[in-house]
């Protein structure tokens, strides 16, 4: 028994030392902010507004500062109360009770910060001082009633000492812009901010100019200035993609997209789980999309899709139903009016209309662009938060209206549309090459599309704009090499196999034109031109029963009255 005794003392000795072991290692990792209880006068106490009270409610107000915004892609910070640690067991002959030392540890091995203060009576009412870890303290006094307002300030005070760049966005969400501003601009030119609190100032910083001032050019500067402060922070990238999409630097924001998801693979670990996955997907979506490759883009977004849900959710289907417009599928609009809307915020409802306004222009509907247009410039103008709508319009909005006009015979009002459209745009610089073309201007188109090859070299559109525009002026040699190079860049676009066939069979080539159709029709399969050509190809290489069926199939799908008339003559011929 004794032995037994012995044992059972040892191996209780082995439990208390593994136990202290444990607490100090959760000490020495301990991380976060920790509000302790308030020093207030007695007669408050007595009233009930105890320390612990007043501690209460300023971690309830630092909880609502420091959560974000349901659509941020950043984690909340740890915080909590001093008080949940105060376990009332006794050390045996030290009268120091376990939390005690449990906080005494935390506070020497771990990297909380404490967040303590007091409150105290003055002639005008009460006053309250917070301080962090000590110092960096603060006072703000004012009439007993207003308790809960000082309470506020203190832990805004609180928030801007501990997460100065996340405490600006916090003035932002809330339209306190000149405040958020001047938090920013002072963690920027604070010798002491570490690389990383810079650039997220910098990069907030371009998210207030770009949101709230409407000012593209600096927030560019901002953003880049973020990279340059960082290069291991993402969010920079990001912001800066997406940017020069908007400003039409498509070539730029191309070749951005691997440093970014490059970057983002080796630094996420700031991103919730669901902001993760989100993110990984739109930017393969992004990269896909600038290649041409919609229906990858969309099998990209489609996991993201259905991990999420209201007005995130819908912004992947609407990119989902501009992708199937980009593949020249007829019921990509009838399939977005299908799609549950969320509560439709004017920010929401306008990216609804730039869609389906994108979708009408992918199909040639060019009467719809015309009169789709002033209705989505108008919505863009009204919608809050919207950026500058005069340098937002030239870019997204008018080098379409300007190419309607053309298609539909209006070639002056074209001209004078387009004349608007900022020159390092390349939309608006390959569209000018459209209307030339549709003027039959051939020496000015082939001018303007070798100015947009120049200024996107990696991208695949404007020399398969170039090749249909020779294809219609009867070159099929030269409009197939440049059919060759737009598939060369992007083998997974579907517009320069259909092309290529078409030149092909412009060619007398019919029976190779069906391989380049029947390609192109995994990457756009409810094209309803594709389905036409192919059966024409068919025809010519004397497969009469495929051929009826691809015009059977072209019946049923989205076609120009020009192609319409087309189809209509080959149903009688076959």
């Amino acid at each position: 028994m004794k032995g037994a005794l012995q044992i059972m003392g040892v191996l209780a000795g082995l439990a208390v030392v593994a136990a202290f072991g444990v607490m100090v290692w959760n000490a020495a990792h301990a991380e976060g902010t920790v509000v302790e209880s308030f020093a207030v006068p007695p007669d408050l106490a007595a009233r009930g507004l105890t320390g612990e009270v007043v501690a209460g409610a300023l971690l309830d107000k630092l909880g609502v500062v420091e959560t974000p915004p349901a659509n941020s892609v950043n984690g909340a910070q740890t915080i909590s109360a001093g008080s949940a640690d105060d376990v009332k067991v006794e050390i045996p002959e030290t009268g120091i009770s376990i939390g005690e030392l449990y906080r005494f540890l935390r506070k020497w091995l771990g990297h909380e910060t404490m967040v303590g203060g007091d409150v105290v009576h003055t002639a005008d009412g009460l006053a309250v001082t917070v301080r962090i870890n000590g110092k960096d303290g603060a006072s703000y006094a004012g009439p007993e009633a207003g308790l809960d307002a000082l309470i506020q300030k203190a832990a805004e005070h609180v928030y801007d000492m501990t997460a100065p760049s996340a405490y600006a966005m916090y003035l932002l969400n809330g339209q306190r812009t000149q405040e958020a501003q001047a938090v920013l601009e002072r963690i920027t030119s604070d010798p002491a901010s570490d690389p990383h609190t810079k650039a997220s100032a910098w990069n907030a910083l371009g998210i207030l100019y770009r949101a709230a001032r409407g000012d593209e050019r600096t927030a560019g500067l901002m953003y880049r200035r973020a990279g340059e402060a960082d290069p291991s922070f993402p969010q920079s990238y990001f912001n800066l993609v997406v940017l020069e999409q908007e400003q039409g630097h498509v070539e730029a924001a191309f070749l951005l997209l691997p440093k970014a998801i490059n970057v983002f693979e080796h630094n996420h670990e700031g991103f919730t789980q669901r902001a993760r996955a989100e993110i990984r997907a739109r930017l393969h979506a992004q990269v896909a999309e600038l290649r041409g490759d919609y229906a990858g883009a969309i099998a990209e977004m489609k996991p993201a899709e259905a991990r999420s849900a209201g007005s995130r959710q819908y912004s992947y289907i609407l990119r989902a139903a501009r992708g199937l417009g980009y593949q020249h599928d007829g019921g990509a609009g009838a399939w977005l009016a299908q799609q549950p809307m969320p509560r439709l915020v004017p920010l929401v409802a306008v990216n609804r209309l730039l869609m389906l306004f994108e979708i009408e222009a992918a199909l040639e509907h060019w009467p719809a662009v015309i009169t789709m247009e002033a209705a989505t410039e108008k919505a863009m103008a009204q919608a809050d938060g919207a950026a500058d709508i005069n340098f937002f319009s030239a870019v997204l909005l008018r080098p379409w209206l300007a190419l309607a006009k053309a298609k539909t015979g209006d070639n002056a009002g074209a001209q004078a549309i387009i004349a608007t459209t900022p020159g390092d745009c390349y939309d608006c610089v390959r569209i000018r090459g459209l209307i030339a073309s549709q003027a039959r201007q051939w020496g000015r188109a082939d001018w303007w599309f070798a100015r947009a090859v120049q200024e996107g070299p990696s991208l695949p559109f404007a020399e398969t704009d170039w090749a249909q525009s020779l294809l219609a002026r009867g070159q099929p040699d030269a409009a197939m090499e440049k059919f060759k190079a737009s598939s060369a860049k992007s083998p997974h676009f579907a517009d320069p196999l259909e092309g290529w066939g078409e030149a092909l069979m412009a060619k007398n080539q019919s029976h190779l034109a069906v391989a380049k159709f029947a390609l192109a029709e995994k990457y756009a399969p409810n094209w309803g031109r594709l389905h036409l050509k192919w059966g024409e190809a068919l025809y010519y290489a004397g497969k009469m029963d495929a051929a009826k069926k691809q015009f059977a199939l072209a019946v049923a799908l989205d076609l120009t009255p020009a192609e319409k008339a087309e189809l209509a003559g080959w149903q009688v011929h076959v």
